[in-house]
């Protein structure tokens, strides 16, 4: 149960206008004592709860008893915590409330809402591992990339007549939701490159794109070879440059997010002019 671990990208997110994913706003700690207190049902609670965010943070644990003395420490963990923030570190912050929150629904829920109203970009789940036997917490973004939307008009574009495309495109639309996940970057970045070669190869009437797209240059119905040749291009470039999204490779990459981003994009609008042309050209 890791913050980092769901988020391993999270220190290049930037703040928006809807979200907080790097700062935290001052009305956060001003709440967050009473998150704490809700979520500790009696005094052996909290002091469980504030020794656990003493490992985490890490500093000195409590050695006080009974409820009125352990809700004096409180501000000292919490002021523990917000210096961690401070220099960058919202992860221990994160854990802390997983911590906090395992186990019940109810506090994930209050957890949850109270992230929400303070306009913190993340929320979590709760899942259940059958090999440990505990509840573990995931972290997921709130903001969806504004990729997404292009993915999702794209999806819409192919569906009537290009059905393989239109499954992959969901596929990209489902991975993309956890964009601060590498992995979960290229397998979008994939299903789109499947999704415009199976429609390269539709409109060609080939089995291999790059005979496809001789001959759709050939037939002069699919407008300026400069055009037409910029999926194969797309195509070429991605596998050159990210070998490993071919099954079988033991090479690896990197994926910054801008970079998935660009894929998607330049793979979408080759995808549109397409399916403009094949409507034109009657192809289904």
């Amino acid at each position: 149960m890791s913050f980092k671990k769901d988020m391993p990208n999270f220190s290049s997110l930037i703040d928006t206008e809807e979200f907080y994913f790097k700062s935290i706003p001052s009305s956060f700690w001003d709440g967050l004592e009473g998150m704490i207190r809700f979520c500790s049902e009696n005094a052996e609670a909290l002091k469980a709860n504030l020794n656990a965010f003493s490992e985490i943070i890490p500093c000195e644990s409590t050695h006080n008893w009974g409820w009125d003395f352990l809700v004096q420490d409180i501000p000292y963990y919490i002021k523990m915590i917000r210096e961690k923030v401070k220099k960058g570190k919202i992860d221990i912050l994160m854990d802390c409330l997983a911590m906090l929150v395992v186990g019940n629904s109810d506090y994930i829920d209050k957890l949850n809402d109270f992230l929400q109203d303070e306009k913190i970009g993340y929320h979590c789940e709760s899942t259940f591992r059958v090999f440990s036997g505990k509840y573990e917490i995931t972290w997921y973004l709130n903001e969806q990339p504004k990729t997404l939307t292009t993915l999702q008009i794209t999806q819409e574009i192919v569906k009537s007549d290009f059905q393989q495309a239109y499954e992959e495109y969901g596929r990209a639309v489902d991975t993309l939701k956890d964009a601060a996940n590498e992995r979960a970057r290229k397998d979008a970045v994939r299903s789109c490159i499947n999704a415009m070669e199976s429609i390269v190869k539709i409109c060609g009437d080939d089995d291999d794109i790059k005979n496809a797209t001789s001959k759709l240059k050939t037939s002069k119905k699919w407008g300026k070879d400069y055009f037409i040749k910029q999926g194969l291009s797309i195509f070429n470039k991605i596998h050159e440059l990210y070998p490993d999204l071919r099954h079988g490779s033991t090479e690896t990459s990197e994926m910054p997010l801008e970079e998935a981003e660009y894929w998607i994009n330049a793979i979408s609008a080759f995808i549109n002019y397409m399916v403009k042309y094949a409507e034109k050209n009657h192809i289904e």
